[in-house]
C-alpha cells in the first residue's frame, strides 16, 4: 500500500501541474493526456495506475457507455476533485473493483463531493474479492457495497459519508487526526485506525472488530431505538462513551472482547459484552439507567463508579482500582470469583454479590448489602452499614465495625486480626469456629456455633454466645450476657452485666476475676478451676449455678442469694454430684446442696472458708472438708423440717457451725474433723446415726424424750458445755463424752463398749 500512496501522491502533483497550465476544462472528467471520459467506459487493468480528473466547477456527471469503470486486480484508480469550490463528481454506471485494487477519491475542492450512490457495484467475484481499498479524502456517498466483505474504506481526511453504511460488509480505518461523520448509519464490517467517529441520531451494527486508537463520539440517540451491536471484538486506546439515549435507545452490545484503554463511560441503555471478556484500563463510570453487563466471560476493570447495575454473570471480576457503588440501584453481581484491591464503598441499596469467593485488598465502607457465597478475605478495615454476609470461612485482617442494622453472617470459619466493634441492632454470627485477635465491643448479639477464641478484651453490650469451647485471653465484659454450650478459659478478667446471664455449659477456667452486676443469672453447671477471684454482687433475680468439681483458687465473694453448685436447673438438681473446693479460701454468703454428695473442700494457703448460710434440702447430703490448718464455718445451716440429710465432716482443719444442726428422721451425722457446733437439737421421734471420729465441741446439746446415740472413737471426746432436755444420751465406742449436765436433767447417760464419762 505504502508504493501506491508514492505513486498516488506522484500523479496527483503531475495532475495539479497540468491544471495550472495554459489548457482549462468545463465540466469534463478527463484522463492524464486531458481526454474527456465521462461517456466512455474506464478501465485500469491489473497492477496498472491510472488518474481521472474532474473539474470545471460544476457537477460531473460519469455517465459511461454502459461498462462503467473496471479496476483490475491489483490495480489502482484515482478520481480527483479539482481545487474549484464546487466541483463535484456523480457517478451512475457499473463499478468494478476485483481482488487487490484501489479505489482514491481524492479531495482538491473544500466543499466538493463523490456522490456515487447510483452507481451499480458489480464485483465480478463478488464477496470473495480480497484486498480492496477505498481511499476518501472528500465527503462521498458511496452505492450499496454490503456483499463486498472483503473491501476496506480508508479515511485520509476528515469528511462527511453517506450511503456506504447503509450496508457496507468491510471494515472502515478512520487514519489518526481525521474525522467520520456518517450520516446514515446502518452496519459495516469493522473499525479500524486511530481517528474519530462522530455519529449523531443513528445506528450501527459493526460485523466485525473495532480496534486501534479510535474516538467514538456518539451523541443524540434519543428519536429512535439507536444501537452500537460489534459481532466481533472491540478495543479502544482512547475514551470511549456508549451509544447515549433513553429507555431502550442506545444500547450498546459486543458479542467478542471489549478492551478499554482509557476512561469508559456507559450511556443510553448500557453495554452489554455478550460472550467475549472485558478489559477496561481507566475509570470505569457506569451512568444512571446504562447498567453494565458481561454475560459469559470475565471483566476486569481499574477504578469503577457506578450509578447502575454492573453484572458479570458468569465469569471472574477484577478491580484494580477504587470502586464506588454509588446509586441506591448500583448492584455489583459477580457469578464466580471477585477481587478488589483498591478501596470500595456503597451506599444505601446498592448491593454487592459474589457467587464464589471474594478478596478485599483496601478499605472497605458499606451501606449496601454485601453477600458472598464462598470464602471471603477483608485485608483492610470493613465499616458495614448493611448487611455483611459469607457463605463460606472469612477472614478479616483489619478493623471491622458494624454500623446501624448490618447484621454479619459467616457460615464457616472467622477470623478477625483487628478490633470488631458492632451496634445494639448489628449482630453477628459465625457458624463454624472464630478466632477474634483484637478488641471485641460487642454492642448487638454475637453467636459462634463451633469454637472461639478471643486474644484481645472484649466488651459485649449484646448477648454473647458460643455452642463450643471458647477462650478469652483479654477481659471480658459481658453487659448482654454470656452463653457457652462448651468449655471457657478465661486468661482475663470476667464481668458480667446487671440482670444479665452468665451461662457456660462446660468446663470453666477463670485465670481472672469473676464480677457480676446485681440480678444477674450465673449458671456454669460445668467444673470452674483457675486463679481468678469470684465477686458477684447482690443478686436479687435468679440463682448463681456453679458445677461438679468447681475449685475456686482465687478469693470468693458471693452474694446474698443462694449459689447453687449443679449440673442443671433447680428442677433436676437431685442426684447430681456436686464439689466445690476453695483452695485459697473464700466468702460465700449462701450455698444450696444440690445432690446426694455435695463436698465443699477448703484449702491450705490464703483466707478461711466462711459460709454465711449453708441450705441442706431434705434427703440431700453435705461434705464440709476444711483445709490443715484451715477453718472452714457455717454462720447458718438451713434445712428442711424433717432434718433427714446427711452430714460429713472431714479433713485436716477446723469446721464450726455457728447456728444451730438438727438430727431428725434417720439422719446421718459423722464428724471425721475437730468440730465445733453451736447448737445440736435431736427432733422428736428421731434416731439419727452420729458418729464422732475427731474431737467434737458442743455448745448446746437438745434431746428430745427419744434420747441419743452418739459412737465416740478411741482418744476423741465429745465435749457438752450444755444439756437442755430429758432424753437419754447413750455414748458408744471407746471414746469419751465430756458433758456437763444440769441438775434437773431426769435422763440416764449410759455408756457401751469401752465409752468413758467425763
Amino acid at each position: 500500500m505504502t508504493n501506491k500512496l508514492k505513486m498516488l501522491l506522484k500523479t496527483t502533483a503531475a495532475v495539479a501541474t497540468l491544471m495550472v497550465g495554459s489548457q482549462s476544462w468545463a465540466a469534463t472528467l478527463h484522463d492524464a493526456a486531458g481526454v474527456d471520459q465521462k461517456a466512455a467506459d474506464i478501465s485500469v487493468t491489473a497492477n496498472s495506475f491510472a488518474t481521472y480528473t474532474a473539474e470545471g466547477g460544476v457537477t460531473v456527471a460519469y455517465v459511461g457507455a454502459g461498462g462503467g469503470m473496471t479496476v483490475g486486480a491489483g490495480g489502482s484508480l484515482v478520481l480527483f476533485l479539482s481545487p474549484d469550490v464546487t466541483t463535484s463528481l456523480t457517478y451512475a454506471d457499473p463499478l468494478i473493483l476485483n481482488s487487490n485494487a484501489s479505489l482514491y477519491l481524492m479531495k482538491g475542492s473544500p466543499v466538493g463531493i463523490f456522490d456515487l450512490s447510483s452507481a451499480v457495484v458489480s464485483n465480478p467475484i463478488n464477496a470473495a474479492a480480497t484486498g480492496v481499498g477505498i481511499y476518501l479524502t472528500s465527503a462521498t456517498t458511496l452505492p450499496d457495497m454490503s456483499a463486498m466483505v472483503g473491501t476496506t474504506i480508508y479515511v485520509l481526511n476528515s469528511l462527511a459519508l453517506t450511503g456506504v453504511l447503509a450496508g457496507f460488509g468491510g471494515p472502515i480505518d478512520i487514519k489518526e487526526g481525521r474525522s467520520l461523520t456518517p450520516v446514515t448509519w446502518t452496519a459495516c464490517g469493522g473499525l479500524l485506525g486511530a481517528g474519530t467517529l462522530t455519529a449523531a441520531n443513528t445506528n450501527l451494527t459493526v460485523n466485525g472488530d473495532v480496534a486501534g486508537d479510535l474516538t467514538l463520539n456518539l451523541t443524540g440517540m434519543t428519536t429512535a431505538a439507536r444501537a452500537l451491536v460489534v459481532t466481533g471484538s472491540f478495543a479502544t486506546t482512547k475514551a470511549f462513551t456508549s451509544v447515549p439515549g433513553a429507555g431502550t435507545d442506545g444500547i450498546t452490545t459486543v458479542h467478542g472482547n471489549m478492551v478499554l484503554g482509557a476512561a469508559f463511560t456507559t450511556a443510553g441503555a448500557g453495554v452489554t459484552v455478550t460472550a467475549g471478556n472485558l478489559s477496561a484500563a481507566g475509570l470505569t463510570t457506569v451512568a444512571a439507567l446504562a447498567p453494565l453487563v458481561v454475560t459469559a466471560g470475565n471483566a476486569s476493570f481499574n477504578a469503577l463508579t457506578a450509578n447502575a447495575a454492573v453484572t458479570v454473570t458468569a465469569g471472574d471480576a477484577t478491580f484494580a482500582g477504587a470502586v464506588s457503588a454509588a446509586h441506591a440501584n448500583a448492584d455489583i453481581t459477580v457469578g464466580r470469583d471477585a477481587t478488589f484491591s483498591g478501596t470500595f464503598g456503597s451506599v444505601t441499596g446498592a448491593n454487592l454479590a459474589v457467587a464464589r469467593n471474594a478478596v478485599f485488598t483496601g478499605v472497605v465502607t458499606s451501606s449496601g448489602a454485601i453477600a458472598v457465597t464462598g470464602d471471603a478475605t477483608f485485608s483492610a478495615a470493613l465499616t458495614a452499614n448493611s448487611t455483611v454476609s459469607v457463605g463460606g470461612n472469612a477472614a478479616f485482617s483489619g478493623n471491622v465495625t458494624a454500623n446501624a442494622t448490618a447484621a454479619m453472617s459467616v457460615a464457616g470459619d472467622a477470623e478477625f486480626s483487628g478490633t470488631l466493634t458492632t451496634n445494639a441492632t448489628a449482630p453477628v454470627t459465625v457458624d463454624g469456629n472464630a478466632i477474634f485477635n483484637g478488641l471485641v465491643t460487642a454492642g448487638g448479639a454475637l453467636t459462634v456455633e463451633g469454637n472461639a477464641m478471643f486474644d484481645g478484651n472484649v466488651v459485649a453490650t449484646g448477648a454473647l454466645s458460643v455452642d463450643g469451647d471458647i477462650k478469652f485471653a483479654g477481659d471480658v465484659t459481658a453487659n448482654g450476657g454470656l452463653t457457652v454450650v462448651g468449655g471457657v478459659v478465661f486468661e482475663g478478667d470476667l464481668a458480667v452485666g446487671a440482670a444479665e446471664v452468665l451461662s457456660i455449659a462446660g468446663s470453666v477456667n477463670l485465670k481472672g476475676d469473676l464480677t457480676t452486676g446485681a440480678s444477674s443469672q450465673i449458671i456454669l453447671p460445668g467444673a470452674i478451676s483457675g486463679a481468678g477471684s469470684i465477686n458477684l454482687s447482690p443478686i436479687t433475680a435468679g440463682i448463681p449455678s456453679f458445677g461438679d468439681a468447681s475449685a475456686f483458687t482465687g478469693a470468693v465473694v458471693l452474694g446474698s442469694q443462694p449459689v447453687v453448685f449443679a449440673k442443671a436447673p433447680a428442677s433436676v438438681f437431685t442426684g447430681h454430684q456436686n464439689n466445690v473446693t476453695f483452695t485459697n479460701g473464700g466468702t460465700v454468703a449462701r450455698m444450696v446442696s444440690a445432690g446426694t454428695n455435695a463436698k465443699v473442700t477448703g484449702g491450705t494457703t490464703g483466707s478461711d472458708v466462711v459460709i454465711t448460710e449453708y441450705e441442706l434440702p431434705n434427703a440431700f447430703a453435705a461434705t464440709f472438708i476444711p483445709g490443715a490448718g484451715k477453718k472452714m464455718t457455717v454462720t447458718t445451716l438451713s434445712q428442711h423440717s424433717v432434718a433427714d440429710e446427711a452430714i460429713t465432716v472431714s479433713g485436716a482443719g477446723t469446721m464450726i457451725f455457728k447456728s444451730n444442726i438438727n438430727a431428725g428422721g434417720s439422719a446421718v451425722h459423722t464428724f471425721n474433723a475437730p468440730t465445733s457446733i453451736a447448737k445440736y437439737t435431736l427432733l422428736a421421734g428421731a434416731t439419727p446415726v452420729i458418729t464422732i471420729n475427731e474431737n467434737v465441741t458442743m455448745d448446746e446439746l437438745v434431746i428430745s424424750a427419744a434420747g441419743v446415740t452418739f459412737v465416740v472413737a478411741d482418744g476423741k471426746t465429745l465435749t457438752v458445755k450444755k444439756v437442755t432436755g430429758n432424753g437419754n444420751v447413750t455414748v458408744n465406742g471407746a471414746g469419751t463424752l465430756a458433758a456437763k449436765l444440769p441438775a434437773s436433767y431426769t435422763g440416764n447417760v449410759v455408756t457401751g463398749g469401752t465409752a468413758k464419762l467425763k
